[in-house]
């Protein structure tokens, strides 16, 4: 049976509830770009090593310090939604402010983005079978048998739950988003619900193909996926992670 995700977790997923509107036209303001429209849920589009997301280059001058700035409260969740999930590999807190229409990221959530790859590279090195199915199948299963599932373990951060070999399942689809990049088979974190538990598991592409991927119990059939796994759509409010607006 599938081990239920932590308390923190469950809470962070189950308030997606409410849906904003989707982007409103340029974010406001000098000093930055568009935003571009993030993929469809479901849609792997070609972005970086990192990620699929067409937003990551929003996410690295997000980490570098810039300050963005949105049009709407619907576009900052679109962006914050997909940076949390898709992109940030520290933690899954909030404490972000929104200072009228900008965003920048505060001083005690920075942290070394690259060093954490780095560590969970040494300690998991891309697997080199020619067969981007069993690549996928042996990383889900190290994983699983390095990292000891622990729903107390819910709050530690990617690098202590290296350090302290357990974690949950955000730690888990994490570490396997990196490895899996490395080795050259695009992944996107899908968010939803197992068994009707708040979850997080992996699609990913090998040429033409799609497949899904849960790092606790390894590759999905479908006939599993159909009947126990439920994403949850884009576009929902993150009620749990704090929204503190100010006056510009």
């Amino acid at each position: 049976m599938l081990k239920k995700c932590t308390f923190l977790f469950c809470l962070f997923l189950l308030t997606l509830t409410a849906c904003f509107p989707g982007y409103a036209g340029e974010p406001a303001g000098p000093g930055t770009s568009a935003l571009p429209s993030a993929r469809s849920h479901g849609r792997l589009l070609t972005g970086t090593e990192n990620t699929g997301s067409l937003l990551v280059p929003a996410f690295v001058r997000f980490e570098a310090g810039e300050i963005l700035r949105f049009s709407s409260t619907g576009e900052y969740y679109r962006f914050f939604e997909e940076y949390l999930i898709q992109y940030r590999l520290e933690d899954l807190k909030g404490g972000y402010v929104l200072k009228g229409q900008a965003l920048s990221i505060p001083e005690e959530r920075k942290y070394d983005r690259e060093a954490v790859r780095l560590a969970i590279l040494e300690r998991f090195p891309p697997a080199e079978d020619p067969d981007p199915r069993q690549t996928i199948d042996e990383v889900c299963r190290q994983i699983r048998d390095t990292i000891r599932y622990d729903k107390a373990a819910s709050g530690l951060t990617v690098k202590e739950a290296l350090d302290a070999g357990k974690g949950v399942c955000w730690h888990y689809v994490k570490i396997a988003d990196v490895v899996l990049e490395q080795a050259g088979i695009p992944t996107e974190i899908i968010h939803g619900s197992a068994r009707g538990i708040p979850h997080m598991w992996l699609k990913c592409r090998t040429g033409d193909q799609e497949i899904l991927a849960d790092p606790q119990t390894g590759i999905l059939p479908a006939p599993d996926y159909d009947a126990w796994y439920l994403p949850y759509p884009y576009l929902k409010v993150l009620r749990q992670n704090p929204l503190s607006q100010t006056a510009p």
